[in-house]
């Protein structure tokens, strides 16, 4: 049963839903078309398409147009690049062939096949700065799937020859990020013993309009007419399930249920917004990319990204559905206490959460302290809050 009281208008469910039928188009390799009054663009997303068929319908002699973030062009040599860019590659030599230098050099732009490699050829290669409503679209489309924000350009539909391509607003695009977590659905909860917390609450939560689900862990009794001790944690396959030591995930959690169960009770919002928001798949490329010497910022500029791509306004609207307005915040980072004081809800206090360095996470750590503005030092090997 359904448990938000809060439903969208007409045009905000018709907006949705026409964002994941475009995210679904994208993901199947297909060509999606981004409308902003005259203004339009006809993207496929190049980490769904076969990298075979990448020249596919590409006139003998033309060339391969790529749409890439900021980000990824600044990684790629090309400091002055303050917005998107279109990347146009050499044209295509006669014959057709499915292994053509060119071919290979698009994969490689786009860091498909070996992220960590030097790009060979780019001198080759034409940079066009990009911008306006439907190339921001496209780009926030390819991140909310979490593919890789790199998309070839169509002159016209290849995708399937007896339809036009899937069409949406610009607009309707954009305004998905947040429409996706304001309309969050509470599906069920229970009582769930765990080591040494014999009282928490699961409470699980759906994306009315996307395919992540969340859940609140309650611990004991926290009063909700008083500041609640609230732990934001993004999901992290590798570190919660795993105890990966990339990182220190599984540690600021069970930390965090430490915390919680030894001052009376409070609420753990476990967000499926894995690696940072960019997604499993797009979190192990980043690992490469770690492993060959970037750190996890780099590597994700690398990949197209920002230094993080979280939003967090689902964690909003699920602690309004749990009754909670106050809290103090568990965390490190101060992106998160902005991110949920205001509209509504106030975080009274900030908590420090350290976990342990290891010889495999002391980057990360550093990166987090030093570039991510997390507040938190390495002294002694252990993080302490600063």
């Amino acid at each position: 049963m359904l448990d938000n009281p809060e439903y969208p208008d007409a045009d905000r469910t018709r907006a949705a839903l026409q964002a994941q039928h475009a995210l679904l188009e994208l993901r199947a390799g297909r060509d999606v078309r981004i409308v902003a009054g005259a203004e339009h663009l006809t993207i496929a997303a190049l980490d769904a398409i076969d990298p075979h068929t990448v020249m596919h319908g590409t006139p003998v002699g033309g060339a391969i147009a790529l749409l890439i973030t900021p980000e990824r062009a600044r990684a790629l040599g090309r400091e002055e690049a303050t917005s998107a860019m279109r990347v146009t590659l050499p044209a295509r030599r006669p014959p057709p062939s499915e292994n053509t230098d060119t071919e290979r050099l698009a994969w490689r732009v786009a860091g498909i096949d070996d992220p960590a490699a030097v790009v060979e050829g780019l001198h080759r290669c034409t940079f066009v700065p990009r911008d306006g409503r439907p190339v921001q679209a496209a780009l926030e489309l390819l991140r909310q799937a979490r593919l890789q924000p790199a998309a070839l350009v169509r002159c016209a539909s290849i995708s399937d020859t007896s339809a036009p391509p899937f069409s949406i607003q610009a607009d309707d695009a954009l305004a998905y990020r947040t429409t996706r977590g304001r309309y969050v659905d509470r599906t069920g909860s229970a009582r769930v013993q765990l080591p040494n917390v014999p009282d928490a609450v699961f409470h699980a939560f759906r994306e009315r309009f996307g395919d992540a689900e969340h859940a609140a862990i309650v611990i004991g009794d926290p009063d909700p007419d008083r500041p609640v001790i609230t732990r934001l944690h993004s999901a992290c396959f590798t570190g919660d399930l795993f105890g990966s030591l990339r990182c220190d995930c599984g540690e600021q959690l069970d930390g965090a249920i430490r915390t919680l169960s030894g001052h009376g009770g409070g609420v753990i919002l476990y967000l499926d917004q894995e690696g940072r928001g960019i997604g499993l798949g797009n979190k192990l490329r980043a690992y490469r990319l770690q492993a060959a010497g970037l750190d996890t910022i780099e590597a994700d500029r690398r990949l197209g990204f920002g230094a993080d791509g979280r939003d967090f306004t689902a964690a909003r609207t699920m602690l309004v559905q749990l009754g909670i307005r106050q809290v103090k915040l568990l965390t490190n980072n101060p992106a998160k206490v902005a991110a949920l004081d205001g509209d509504g809800l106030s975080v009274t206090e900030r908590l420090p959460l350290a976990g342990r360095i290891n010889p495999h996470n002391a980057r990360y750590l550093q990166t987090k302290r030093d570039r991510g503005g997390h507040l938190a030092s390495i002294l002694d090997g252990r993080p302490r809050d600063a």
